[in-house]
């Protein structure tokens, strides 16, 4: 029996890229270019799940901003002001089954998702839920006997700075099948459309670049690169083993290597921060991203 509806919630977790990301939320934390959230979404729509339920939470907001109705995926998208554990309840009530995840973590699913045969399973965390109406539903039910959580499901978590731009290069390197990349493929290298590389731009391996970029003459992304929506990158800058946060504009003829950037600072990958504003390194790309990249508004500083 295949999943029917999907339970959409939140943890209270700060994101590790503080105070790079500080002005919207980890469901939007993008990794290859997409949000965590519309990595879950595009999956589970893979699967042929086509009801999701998002709980309330501080991030839902950012959340309806960028997957409004679902109609993008072929899912039916409906928010609630329930919390996560009372949501679910009422979706079995409504469905006979629900599987509940947080959206702001990287989930994994493989095909043995759309086999499941419980009336319930939580993947998203430690939570329990109790019995309530008759209906009893804990967290270990995925280490039950119909569900191979090696090869069906797998969270990777993303507790630092180290952490997210691990899993950025897992993704480029393609060892997340189940991920759907932004883009067209171009050997080892993904560019999505409606970029722009200018005259002698050059692209080493595991190159990740989102949509409507901008790369300059004679800019060089060497091996180990991930570019977001919305990043502008000067004349003849050149990086290495770097992840790029959307809407981040870097100065001409920037060298940068082991590093996570954004629109106001610089990360080195043992947590380091560089506050870059003011000093010509990195800022803001535009105004405002919300039509081209499909991130909130607030993203711009």
């Amino acid at each position: 029996m295949a999943i029917k509806a999907v339970v959409l919630g939140f943890t209270d977790q700060q994101t590790p890229l503080e105070p790079l990301w500080p002005t919207t939320h980890r469901a939007m934390l993008p990794v290859a270019g997409k949000p965590l959230v519309v990595h879950a979404i595009e999956q589970l729509s893979a699967t042929g799940v086509r009801h999701v339920r998002v709980a309330a939470g501080v991030q839902q907001s950012a959340v309806r901003q960028r997957l409004a109705d679902g109609s993008e995926w072929g899912v039916c998208l409906r928010y609630s002001d329930l919390c996560t554990n009372d949501l679910v309840l009422q979706t079995l009530m409504e469905f006979g089954q629900c599987l509940s995840i947080t959206g702001d973590e990287l989930h994994l699913f493989g095909p043995g998702i759309a086999k499941l045969d419980r009336k319930a399973v939580a993947l998203d965390s430690d939570r329990t839920f109790s019995s309530v109406g008759g209906w009893h539903l804990e967290s270990s039910m995925i280490m039950s006997e119909q569900w191979d959580n090696r090869h069906d499901y797998q969270r990777i978590d993303i507790h630092s700075v180290a952490d997210y731009h691990a899993a950025n290069l897992a993704a480029a390197d393609g060892r997340f099948p189940t991920l759907t990349m932004p883009g067209r493929q171009c050997g080892r290298q993904i560019v999505d459309w409606k970029t722009q590389l200018g005259k002698g731009v050059e692209l080493g391996e595991r190159v990740v670049i989102g949509k409507h970029c901008h790369l300059g003459t004679r800019s060089k992304l060497e091996s180990d690169c991930i570019l977001s929506n919305g990043v502008v990158m000067g004349p003849d800058c050149h990086l290495y083993n770097v992840v790029v946060l959307p809407n981040t504009q870097l100065a001409e003829g920037l060298r940068l290597r082991d590093a996570v950037v954004g629109p106001n600072g610089i990360f080195d990958l043992g947590g380091r921060y560089w506050d870059a504003r003011g000093r010509g390194l990195v800022e803001p790309s535009r105004d405002s991203q919300v039509e081209k990249t499909g991130l909130p508004g607030e993203v711009s500083l």
